[in-house]
This record gives structure tokens, sequence and C-alpha cells, in this order.
């Protein structure tokens, strides 16, 4: 067996790893980059955030169409063609795959790709393809898969996770969705404004638990019109194959027992890390029951020289803050440095219609926490470009520190609101004051006024103020 050492290896190759590897090579550090089971870019240029929103974009096309928002606009005669869809949609994933990655990796000089499984074999050594690597520092950015479903027939034929269901050829008859968290309110939305008749069943008592209560309830309404089956506090028992391959799925929740047929069901009920498949143990790392490394928030293991990042320590499942995550490991397993990933002021945000978007902690939490919350809400129908626009379903939420006033969190669901949370991301990691962002001039008319409403309310009545006021 060959034996090659190098200052730096990074096991994945997706997001976190490929901010990892330009950081490496920024720092002019020999670096392998192993990477094995999704292709080149991981989850989210494959599998995720790029395939949904193109099968949101077009699920929204043909929403529009049939229900034109504009007064006096009238549309007949529309036709999906769900395998051209998919052909395009398969196309741009293609095109930034080898955009985005393969041309980026091959402007790194100092970083190799190894295709293949690599696992640990010590504390300082992987094997892949039969070649043993060692390295000084590690970091392991391997991912995360969907978590499948634990019950009786959780693995039949037509169970599918965000991987399957992005292969299908054809739009499912009936769909069951089981959970209610961003990609369960994503993939429910899109198939059902695809003319998909689905259910979903979240278990919590909400959607989308980083939310509160009433934020995510507007959300669960315009759900709900578009004909989408929303049913909380729903935990699914069983499933079970019919003759001719229908599907009959049972679930519990409050008002009793039920079932239904569906032609397909969908997983989106959470992922499991992938750090279970690399002899994890070999290097002395423990795992979580599910998959997962735990570190600080310098991205630091319990063996000091390996890091982990990204969807396998199972924090943020999103694209930005496995970048930002890889690009720390790298800092400080090359520098020695002790920077850290400001999770505070990290956003997050839902591609549904209307969008929802959050960052910081919500009034629930807050006031866990303290027992005292300075929290306050605006709706849509107080926004005047909302009301030009007769878009008016919607919530922005701001909390402020109870003693000092600062912004610690903010929510919003409402269109846009994935471009308006940033002003609140901006405001958090800068430390602002109430008054400060009252201070702060607002382009009119704007959806991201709603925060500035919000703002406005914990210091006047903004059911009677001009649409004017400084």
């Amino acid at each position: 067996m060959s034996d090659t050492r190098v200052p730096f290896l990074i096991l994945g190759g997706g997001a976190a790893a490929f901010s990892a590897a330009t950081r490496a090579n920024d720092l002019g550090v020999r670096t392998i980059m192993v990477n094995a089971g999704l292709p080149l870019g991981g989850t989210c240029v494959n599998v995720g955030c790029v395939p949904s929103k193109h099968l949101l974009m077009c699920a929204r096309a043909v929403h529009e169409a049939h229900a034109p928002r504009a007064p006096g606009v009238r549309s007949s005669g529309v036709q999906v063609d769900y395998t051209a869809m998919k052909r395009a949609r398969d196309a741009v994933v293609l095109g930034l795959r080898g955009s985005n990655y393969h041309d980026v990796l091959d402007a790194l000089p100092t970083v190799e790709l190894i295709e293949g499984h690599g696992r640990f074999v010590d504390p300082h050594a992987i094997e892949v393809n039969g070649r043993r690597i060692q390295a000084d520092r590690m970091l392991v950015a391997v991912g995360a898969r969907a978590r499948t479903l634990d019950v009786p027939g959780g693995d039949l034929p037509g169970v599918l996770d965000n991987r399957s269901a992005l292969e299908l050829e054809t739009l499912p008859d009936a769909l069951v969705v089981v959970g209610g968290g961003p990609q369960g309110v994503e993939w429910a939305q899109a198939f059902a404004r695809l003319g998909v008749q689905v259910t979903l069943l979240q278990s919590r008592d909400q959607l989308l638990r980083p939310l509160d209560a009433d934020v995510a309830a507007v959300l669960a309404e315009a759900l709900a019109e578009e004909g989408v089956d929303v049913r909380t506090s729903a935990k699914i028992r069983a499933i079970a194959q019919l003759e001719g391959g229908t599907l009959l799925v049972s679930w519990t929740d409050p008002t009793g027992d039920h079932e239904l047929h569906a032609s397909h069901v969908l997983a989106a009920a959470g992922v499991t890390g992938n750090a279970d498949g690399i002899d994890a143990h070999h290097a002395g790392l423990d795992l979580s029951g599910r998959g997962f490394l735990s570190v600080d928030d310098g991205m630091r293991t319990s063996v000091p020289h390996i890091f982990a990042a990204g969807d396998v320590i199972g924090r943020f499942n999103l694209e930005h803050a496995a970048a930002k995550e890889g690009q720390v490991a790298a800092t400080n397993a090359l520098t020695d440095d002790d920077a850290k990933v400001d999770y505070p002021s990290m956003p997050a945000v839902v591609f549904s219609e209307p969008e929802a978007a959050w960052v910081g902690p919500t009034e629930r939490d807050y006031m866990e926490a303290h027992g005292v919350c300075k929290c306050r809400a605006v709706r849509l129908d107080r926004v005047p470009r909302a009301l030009a626009t007769g878009t008016t379903r919607g919530i922005a939420r701001i909390t402020l520190d109870h003693e000092t006033e600062r912004i610690v969190g903010a929510q919003m669901v409402g269109p846009h609101a994935g471009e308006a949370i940033h002003e609140m991301v901006v405001a958090i990691r800068a430390g602002l004051t109430l008054d400060e962002l009252l201070d702060t001039v607002h382009a009119f008319p704007t959806y991201s006024e709603a925060f500035k409403i919000a703002a406005l309310a914990f210091r006047r009545d903004v059911s009677v103020m001009t649409c004017c006021i400084g």
C-alpha cells in the first residue's frame, strides 16, 4: 500500500469542503480532498438548494399562470410537462457542478482531488482506493443524508427522500410528505402547485419549529389555501403496500387514528450524519446516535488536530453555514487561529411562497431563557409595498435584548423575506440598538419596511401612522 503525507486532508466534497480547500489554497498549503457519495458540490448543488429552487420556480410559474395575482389578468390552458422540467433542472445542476466545483478545483493548484470512499485507519491517516494518506491536520465534511422513516413499511418502494424524489420522471398521483421543516414545506408546495394531491404530516404542533407559532401559522394558512392538507401533531404509524402498488399511510393525531392512499411518501423528517461511514472510532472520534460529530464554535472535535464542518455536525443544514464553518475550520487548523462561527447572526430561509426567514432567537426562545421579552410584530397589511401589490399575507417580528435594546432576533413570512432578513442579520452582527435601526433610512416602498414598522411598534401605535414617518 502506497503512503502519502500532506499537511491538510479534507474528507468530503461539498460546501464546507470547498470553502476549506479554498482557504488552504490561499495559505499555500498542500491539501488532498477525498470525496465519495454525491458528486462534487455535495447536497446543495446536486440534490438540495439548486434543484429544489428550480422545481419551486417551475411550480410558481404554473401557479401564477393558473391564478394571476394582477387584477384584470386572466389565463387558461396551462399544461405541465414534468419530464421537460426535470431535463432542464438536470442541465442546471450539471452546469453548476462544472462551473462552481470542477472548474474551481482546477484553479486551486495546491489542492488534489481523490474520488473514493476514505475511512480512518488511525488518528492521522485514512485509506482510500488502497492508498494510505497521512495528514497533520484533518477536516471531516462528509455531510448528511435523509433520515429514514423508522416505521413499518418505511423502506417500501414509493417511499422517497430528497434524492430519489428528484429522479421521478412523472409527477406522483398523491403524495404524503412526512416532516414540516424547510424541506417538507418546499416540496409540499411545489408538488401541490404542479397538480399533485399533497398531505403534509408534521409531528410537532406547528410547521417550521424555528419560528414563533403566529409567524409559522401564516405560512400554514397559505399552504392550506393552495390545497395542501396540513396535519400537525401527527405521528406516522405505518406504511403498507396494497395490490397494484398503492401505499396506505396511517397516522395518529389529537383527533384520532387516520389513513389515506398515496402513490408516494416523501421522508423529510430530518437528516442523519454521514460520520457513521468513515470508521471515525479509529481516529478516536465519538459520534452521536445519528452519525454526527460534536464540535466547538471553532469547528474543533474532541481530537485536537481533527476538525468537522457542514451537515455532519448537525447544527445548521444550510449551504452558507457549511461554507462559513469550512472556512473557519481551515483557518484554525492551518494557522492556529481561534476564529469562530457567529451563529447568533446566522440566517435561514425557506423558499416557499410566501417566503419564511429568520435569524436569532424567537420570542419563545427568549422567554424561555430570560422570563421576559421585548418583542413586537407587524402584519404586512401595515406595509405600503404589500398593500400596493396585493401581497399582504405576512408578518415581521423583532426581538430585542431586554436590557440593552440591541436587536437579537427577527423573523418574517412574506414576499422577499429571504432578501429582507439580511438587514436584520447585519443589525445583529453590528450590535445595533432599536433606535439605531429606527434612525436608518429605509427606501420607500419596500418589503424591508416591514422591519422598520415592527421597530416603530416599540415606540408608537403603528395602526394610526402615516407611511411617510421618518
